[in-house]
């Protein structure tokens, strides 16, 4: 279990940090952003395969422009589908897409094409929404699109936060990576109880140490800027 938590923990650290990476494209950033949000809007509310197919030829062209690692890719890829399929479980166990509560899942019957046929679109869709987003910030790169969108008073502060995000997060990952490998060097033996109460413990652990990262990276905002960040520091 550990392995598994490490894994995907070092994988989603990579895949933001590749996101934060400069990127080669100077112009043009916030129509390309534009146009995956576009996309990746009308996907999530449409069932038109057509709109599915120009959002898949669009992600496609700007990964081919962009010459991202494959890697980086297929692990989005991989586990956005991961998601959409524990997500969409009720659909393939009831075979509807409206469920009104435990009962539905529990007198389910057994699963049929047509549960079957909506459970496939479902992954399919919420798999390909993020997409065309997710290959242009690897293009573009965020530093690249948050010094578009700091011009732009309304979007401002949000743009501040998700570099915060952005930029903190992979850190926070690692933390928690480096406490599971701290716990694994103190075990002198493993099963799986064993294994699910050292999980619990790093998240208190992990609660403490971002609490109080996170109050010190307030004061060292607070203290490099003057009168335009919202956030200000109070015993």
């Amino acid at each position: 279990m550990n392995r598994i938590v490490e894994a995907f923990l070092r994988d989603i650290a990579d895949i933001i940090d590749r996101i934060n990476i400069m990127g080669k494209v100077r112009s043009g950033v916030l129509v390309l952003f534009g146009t995956s949000v576009t996309l990746t809007y009308l996907v999530s509310v449409s069932d038109n395969h057509t709109v599915w197919l120009a959002a898949f030829i669009y992600s496609a062209i700007i990964l081919a422009s962009s010459r991202s690692s494959l890697n980086i890719i297929a692990k989005s890829i991989l586990y956005l589908a991961l998601l959409s399929a524990v997500i969409g479980l009720p659909i393939l166990l009831t075979g509807h897409s409206r469920i009104n509560g435990v009962t539905d899942i529990l007198t389910a019957s057994p699963t049929h094409a047509n549960g079957l046929d909506i459970f496939l679109n479902f992954v399919v869709r919420i798999t390909l929404a993020p997409i065309p987003v997710i290959v242009t910030l690897y293009y573009t790169g965020w530093p690249n699109l948050a010094r578009k969108l700091y011009r732009v008073p309304l979007v401002r502060n949000i743009a501040l936060l998700v570099t915060i995000l952005i930029v903190q997060l992979p850190r926070l990952m690692r933390h928690t990576l480096l406490l599971l490998l701290a716990n694994d060097a103190r075990a002198l033996k493993s099963n799986t109880w064993i294994e699910w109460r050292r999980l619990s413990t790093v998240v208190g652990n992990l609660m403490i140490s971002s609490t109080s990262y996170s109050r010190r990276l307030q004061m060292a905002i607070e203290a490099r800027t003057f009168t335009n960040y919202p956030l200000v520091f109070k015993e």
